[in-house]
């Protein structure tokens, strides 16, 4: 009876209220990120949540509040989420910060429309449903399209699903030609590095088309739309290209048209086989340093985390729950793949997704749909075998699923914290906003800095190798204020000017020379700031790496020790005798600083200081200790003469160098 029951209201809900209905069930399971951070006052400004909880948001949102404006940007990637953010903020009551925070959650669940229209072809569109929720919580996709996650990433699954949806259906209906080619054509204008992902779908699509349909023209047709936005035309004229092409295929006969397609779509493999493989070379040959204009510079892409091979139980955490589940997954799909030919053309991205395992976790993110989908196909596989129970037990441990899959989801949020918090923003809104300015900070601030001051930045979260990582974390760990005040003042003034700070002032010079350069006294053209806050700290080992990288010789030095972790029992601290034991390692220091206490001791010990903050310990030399980044985060020890003190607090500081 209850088998009846629910078949006579699921039977009620066409197609589109049951789309509907799993957007709004995805929506409100990805919302436990509000409750695990609501009680948090650090997430909080002026009365809203902080906007920016990815780098890349700032840009975005620098670059929506210039046209907001009056600027005018041409329609490509690089300004299309902006844009994005523009319509939607000139069309509804929100703010920017709004939209910013909301959008990620509202839009990422869109995958949940191709998801559920890809099992109803199949005949099972209620497992589409709970297919498409679990790929929406699964943790390689949350962590990328999370509440204030404005990234590319959340619409960087949709237009590949929505390709792959078209071609599954051309079948059925020659329409899916306008669906996959503007698909693919909004796939180019919001992501800059699609074509990798295009190209391989389109290749997974040829091989489908040559071993099982290659009698069937449309889908020679249907390559040919899909490289259309793969030329360097005007939006128009692709535009308008995808709508001849569709028109034409009325009037093509099967056995002629698919010679000519061939002939449309190999020249632009061969033609754009560099801008294909460019992307994937970045990440499969990573290498320490790079070389540009005689110099060599530590290549930011080798020490980005996302950009690290993971092991293979941490990609079956961040495809389902656990490796268990992710390989049950990775059957249901491979048996589906057997049983309905045409999901192989997903097969490209569970490539990718295992590619992970060596070029990096970013890469996970693209097998979440087909492990999602596997995993609930072999659910149902498995509810054939109770013939009585079927439906009870397969709605059951779905619904398990999607308990465990939100529990998965909350875990993520507790630990989750915004780029820029409550702390550091209330030292930024204290810079005047009138004028343009110039802001110096390490390059995961570029973009955030953009977006908060309206700067102009030196390094950013973009091309920052080539534009002064090198000579910001040197100025970091230096110890002389007044030259790291002359030294910025000299990078303000030749930011205006290039944007290669690093080769201007190092090509040409010694870097003793270079240096020397960088300390004479000049005036800055822009007012120029420094902000730093104790996240910093945390990444200064990183940093360090730069600042000891010599981009002349291209050899690594090795100044000092840095350990800066969370309180636990990894460090204990005998405070009488000044012993330190760290890793199982005993150490005498040479002193011991609690900065909520202002406590000072000295002791007789190696060159080796401890610092006690309320949340962390911090272990290092004393060149760190004394470093500009040291002295003016957690002692607030500022050189007046060198700088002003525009704001600070117990976890940022903004100065301006006078």
């Amino acid at each position: 009876m209850e088998n009846n029951l629910m078949k006579s209201i699921l039977n009620k809900f066409s197609t589109f209220n049951l789309i509907i209905l799993a957007i709004l069930i995805s929506i409100i399971l990805q919302s436990v990120f509000l409750l695990a951070i609501y009680d948090d006052a650090n997430v909080y400004f002026n009365g809203h949540f902080v906007p920016l909880w990815t780098h890349d948001a700032g840009l975005y949102g620098y670059y929506a509040k210039k046209i907001l404006s009056g600027h005018n940007y041409p329609f490509i990637s690089t300004y299309t989420p902006s844009w994005l953010l523009y319509f939607v903020v000139k069309n509804t009551p929100f703010s920017l910060e709004q939209c910013m925070f909301y959008l990620p959650v509202l839009i990422s669940s869109l995958i949940v429309i191709p998801i559920v229209l890809m099992f109803k072809m199949i005949n099972q569109i209620k497992l589409g449903v709970f297919a498409g929720i679990l790929s929406t919580l699964t943790l390689a996709y949350y962590y990328r399209s999370f509440f204030g996650y404005y990234d590319t990433d959340i619409l960087n699954i949709f237009f590949p699903l929505m390709v792959i949806l078209s071609l599954m259906k051309l079948e059925q209906n020659k329409a899916y030609l306008l669906i996959g080619g503007f698909s693919m054509l909004g796939f180019s204008l919001w992501y800059h590095s699609y074509l990798s992902i295009a190209v391989s779908i389109i290749g997974m699509f040829a091989f489908y088309t040559l071993l099982f349909k290659r009698d069937e023209s449309k889908n020679y047709l249907a390559m040919a739309v899909l490289c259309v936005p793969f030329f360097h035309f005007a939006l128009w004229i692709k535009a308008l290209s995808i709508v001849i092409i569709f028109i034409i295929s009325f009037f093509l006969k099967n056995s002629k048209f698919y010679p000519l397609s061939f002939l449309i779509v190999l020249p632009v493999m061969i033609v754009q086989k560099h801008t294909i493989l460019s992307r994937f070379n970045n990440y499969l040959n990573k290498t320490d340093e790079i070389k540009y204009n005689g110099l060599s510079l530590l290549n930011q892409l080798g020490l980005v985390a996302e950009t690290q091979g993971i092991s293979l139980n941490s990609l079956g955490e961040l495809l389902s729950i656990h490796i268990s589940l992710a390989f049950l997954g990775i059957f249901g799909f491979v048996y589906l793949c057997f049983v309905e030919k045409r999901f192989i053309i997903f097969t490209p991205l569970a490539l990718l997704s295992l590619a992970s395992l060596y070029i990096g976790e970013r890469f996970a993110f693209y097998g979440v749909v087909p492990v999602s989908i596997g995993l609930c196909y072999f659910m149902y596989i498995l509810s054939q075998y109770l013939p009585r129970y079927k439906n009870k037990a397969l709605y059951a441990s779905l619904c398990v699923l999607l308990v465990l899959y939100t529990n998965h989801a909350f875990n993520f949020a507790k630990t989750e914290t915004p780029v820029l918090n409550k702390s550091d923003l209330e030292v930024l809104s204290k810079v005047p906003k009138k004028g343009r300015r110039v802001a110096l900070s390490w390059w995961d601030y570029g973009y955030p800095l953009m977006y908060e001051l309206n700067a102009i930045v030196v390094t950013d979260n973009g091309s920052s190798t080539k534009r002064g990582n090198f000579l910001i974390a040197k100025l970091l760990f230096d110890q002389n204020q007044s030259f790291i005040s002359n030294a910025s003042k000299q990078i303000s003034n030749i930011k205006l000017k290039t944007w290669a700070v690093e080769s201007h002032f190092l090509k040409n010079f010694s870097l003793k020379d270079a240096f020397k350069r960088l300390s004479k006294p000049t005036k800055a053209k822009l007012p120029t700031y420094w902000f730093l806050n104790t996240d910093l700290l945390s990444i200064a080992p990183t940093i360090k790496s730069y600042a000891e990288f010599n981009p002349k010789t291209g050899k690594k030095e090795n100044h000092g020790f840095l350990v800066y972790i969370k309180k636990s029992n990894q460090i204990k601290f005998d405070k009488q005798r000044g012993t330190l034991m760290l890793n199982g390692n005993k150490f005498q220091i040479s002193s011991y600083t609690n900065t909520k206490t202002k406590e000072f001791r000295a002791y007789k010990g190696i060159n080796l200081h401890f610092v006690q903050t309320p949340t962390h310990y911090l272990v290092c030399t004393a060149n760190i200790y004394n470093s500009f980044l040291v002295q003016a985060l957690l002692f607030k020890k500022i050189d007046k003469n060198a700088f002003d003190i525009i704001a600070q607090n117990d976890n940022a500081v903004v100065l301006k160098a006078k």
